[in-house]
């Protein structure tokens, strides 16, 4: 096996913080869930369980963000040292597109959306026959889905940001045409904003819910991974 060099070197460890972040995204997910159910066991009468429960979670978030603040820090120094332009390193790269035939996306196995995705990366996707690579994280694959939508119908795209549809019940907007309004936000067109802090199971989620405002069939997207748990031949 060739010796890689110090930029490709530097590249992997990007992709691998890019990586880490997206995963930090979905334990987030299951922990929340946790508390949800811990929650339904607990007397709320109880003051000193609810606090708690209230000082974990405060406590966690802090941790979390400190984490998130450290890895966008270390990918800066290595960028900075290597002289790689944001827009080329992985997380942050533009996809390109091919045929359903190219052999990156047609020697892996398909995945549909009715899946669930924690570790697995992506590395394509097709929908409805064309095909999408130069990919190699959740938020990226995202981004591509988004620009796509708003490739086919810029009118309907621009209106997401209003749309009660695009809101969570917690109130965060999923698209917005203030950043400030967004955790992490990433331009789309048309100054329209989407949320790529989400863990690969929440992007697989507003894909869905952006195929059907689309008019776009569910199983007409298939993903492609990098490395399939079961199948240690594909790298």
């Amino acid at each position: 096996m060739r010796a890689m060099n110090e930029k490709q070197r530097a590249e992997r460890i990007l992709a691998n913080l890019e990586g880490v972040n997206e995963d930090l995204l979905a334990v987030n997910e299951d922990l929340l869930a946790f508390m949800d159910d811990v929650g339904h066991s607990i007397d709320y009468r109880d003051k000193a369980s609810r606090e708690a429960g209230t000082r974990f979670l405060d406590e966690y978030d802090q941790r979390l963000d400190a984490f998130r603040k450290l890895t966008h820090q270390l990918a800066e120094m290595i960028r900075g040292r290597q002289g790689i332009l944001v827009e080329e390193s992985p997380g942050h790269r533009t996809a390109v597109t091919t045929t359903s035939n190219d052999p990156l996306i047609a020697n892996r196995r398909q995945h549909d959306l009715g899946e669930e995705f924690t570790s697995a990366k992506p590395v394509g996707f097709t929908l409805q026959g064309r095909g999408f690579k130069n990919m190699s994280t959740w938020a990226e694959l995202y981004i591509t889905v988004c620009q796509e939508m708003a490739r086919r119908q810029p009118l309907r795209f621009r209106a997401l940001p209003d749309h009660p549809g695009f809101i969570t019940v917690q109130n965060n907007h999923m698209f917005s045409r203030d950043p400030q309004h967004l955790l992490t936000p990433r331009l789309i067109a048309d100054g329209v904003y989407a949320e790529i802090k989400l863990s690969a199971n929440s992007i697989r989620d507003r894909i869905v819910k952006l195929l059907h405002e689309f008019g776009v069939p569910e199983n007409a997207m298939a993903i492609y991974l990098r490395h399939e748990p079961e199948q240690d031949g594909v790298a």
